[in-house]
This record gives C-alpha cells, structure tokens and sequence, in this order.
C-alpha cells in the first residue's frame, strides 16, 4: 500500500480521536465537527506534500491546533493613518500640518487608562467588536468609552 493511500486510511480512523481533541479544543459539539472537517480536508489536501515527521496522529493534531488557532485569532491588523491634515475649520485647509504623530500619541497618553487604550487599539485598526472582545467589555461600552475619548481630546486641543 503506498503512503498515500496509508494517510487516508489514518485520516479515516483518527476521526474519533480528532474529534475529541476537537471537543477539547473548542468546548462545543458543533464547532467540534466542523473544525475535524476542516482538519480532515486540510490533511486530505496535503497528503502528496506530507512527511509527517514521526507520528500521523501527532501531525494530524498539530495541523489542528494550528487550524483552530488560525480560526480564533483576529487578522493581525492594518495600522490606520493619522490624518493630520484634516480640520473642521476652514481657515486651517492651507495643508498645514495641525499635528504631527508625537503629538497624537501624546494627546492619546493624556486621556484616562481606558480610553487610551480603546484609542490605541482603534488606531492600530481593530474594530469595535474585536475592542470588546480584547478588553473583556460591551461594545456599546467601547463607543461610550469613544464619544468620551472624543471629548476629552477636544479639550486637550483647545488648552
């Protein structure tokens, strides 16, 4: 029997064991499932390319974790640009900087913990859910904690 046709046969009888590492991983039946699915497809996909390295169920569930990690992490996020240009006044439109990014981070510094890091998280370019998420709050919270965030530098700006 060649290797190939030997992983498959793994593949199929590590089903159980999958799945219980599975339940292990993800606390619940249904996502149990899918991630064996997902795992079990992976495996499939890469069986002309695999030289597991010791022990297929070893590898198997490696490939596993990696998937279910990969599945829970949030994307790593894009860095937004800080528009420092951008006034609601007219009479400051001549592109004339009206902050720089020091400036930014230090108005951001001023603010209370929270909020700081509700800002800093923003400006790294997580969204509100993957706020609440990370900080262990409602969103409606984070967008509490925004508008007050908002305030607070308006403040700042003018002193």
């Amino acid at each position: 029997m060649d290797t190939k046709q030997n992983n498959i046969n793994n593949t199929i009888g590590l089903r159980e064991t999958l799945h219980i590492y599975a339940m292990h991983l993800t606390g619940s039946r249904s996502l149990a499932e899918e991630l064996v699915q997902e795992t079990t497809l992976r495996i499939i996909q890469k069986l002309d390319t695999c030289r597991a390295i010791g022990d297929f169920e070893s590898w198997a569930k490696l490939l596993m974790k990696h998937i279910f990690i990969n599945s829970v992490t949030p994307p790593i996020p894009t860095a937004h640009t800080i528009d420092c240009n951008y006034s609601s006044n007219a009479a400051d439109k001549d592109n004339t900087p009206i902050c720089n990014s020091k400036e930014v981070f230090y108005i951001v510094s001023l603010l209370p913990s929270q909020q700081a890091t509700i800002i800093a998280l923003i400006l790294q370019g997580y969204n509100y859910n993957q706020i609440a998420q990370k900080m262990g709050i409602s969103i409606a919270s984070v967008k509490r904690h925004i508008s007050q965030a908002r305030t607070n530098i308006k403040k700042l700006l003018k002193e």
